[in-house]
């Protein structure tokens, strides 16, 4: 995957737009679009139960962890679902569905998300509670 430096959106879009975009852009296999919706020091919080578990910081990071996600499964698709805004914070599930590369095994799982937006970028994501 080609490695450029992102350009900044040219247009603020509101938050929960923002996540969508961000998502859109994973979904079709393009990082560097992508991370022009991530601050270049954006934290994204992995769960403990997950094999990337951790905070990930910062372009560098995130794409060390994206790029392993697509060299682990053949097809992967994640959407956000249901997003609710508060100021600039956006809570929702994001659905996820992935295809083992070797295995072939096909998974499902959902997640609700918190995502803090600021000027167009998310500079944070953390997994929250279901209510």
């Amino acid at each position: 995957m080609e490695q450029t430096s992102p350009e900044p959106t040219t247009a603020v879009l509101p938050p929960a737009d923002v996540v969508r975009a961000a998502f859109a852009a994973y979904n079709r296999g393009a990082l560097d679009e992508g991370f022009a919706y991530l601050a270049p020091d954006v934290e994204w919080m992995i769960p403990e139960q997950s094999l990337e578990a951790g905070v990930h910081r910062g372009h560098d990071e995130m794409r060390i962890l994206l790029e392993s996600e697509f060299e682990a499964f053949s097809s992967i698709q994640r959407e956000p679902i249901d997003l609710q805004t508060w100021g600039n914070r956006v809570v929702g599930t994001i659905s996820a569905r992935m295809r083992g590369r070797l295995s072939g095994i096909e998974l499902e799982m959902k997640a609700r998300w918190m995502f803090t937006v600021d000027e167009g970028r998310i500079v944070r994501a953390e997994t929250v509670p279901a209510c």
